[in-house]
């Protein structure tokens, strides 16, 4: 299992990357609403949240994974935050922030397609599996709804950035 430690140097790498400041990665009991939730941003205190009950049936690379997921959260918050730095156009930094400010965890709870068809998600989906498949050939299983969401997006990200 990967340790604490070890996660947080991850997102240290990633952060740099993606020239934002580092989150901090937070081992944390969750609420008994949002129980089964494996991990959450919290761009209040640019903190990576991971569910200390989840932990322990999470496997290494689910845990890298969510790593790359939240650390794109806070990569898109970065952008909101100073707009001057940010290599995303206005339009989608305007869509970003308000789908942070609107955030609704039970969406995610319920599996609601709703959730994952905000451009926050389908941008963290998109990030994460294309990181995956360069680290280790094997990437996300996506839902289909957001699949040509997805590729779409990808595109889009590797004509601007560098992935891990």
């Amino acid at each position: 299992m990967l340790t604490l430690k070890i996660l947080q140097q991850f997102e240290n790498q990633i952060a740099k990357i993606q020239n934002r400041p580092a989150s901090r990665v937070v081992i944390k009991n969750f609420p008994k609403e949002i129980e089964n939730v494996k991990s959450m941003y919290n761009y209040q205190d640019n903190e990576i949240l991971i569910n200390n009950e989840m932990m322990f049936q999470t496997y290494d690379i689910e845990l890298v994974g969510i790593v790359f997921h939240e650390g794109r959260h806070a990569f898109q918050w970065y952008q909101i935050k100073n707009p001057n730095l940010a290599i995303e156009e206005e339009d989608m930094l305007r869509i970003w922030e308000k789908e942070f400010l609107d955030y609704d965890q039970n969406l995610a709870n319920e599996n609601d397609s709703k959730y994952y068809l905000k451009s926050i998600e389908i941008d963290a989906v998109a990030y994460t599996d294309l990181n995956l498949r360069s680290m280790t050939k094997v990437g996300l299983e996506i839902i289909e709804e957001m699949k040509e969401f997805v590729k779409v997006r990808q595109t889009d990200i590797l004509n601007k950035e560098t992935i891990f």
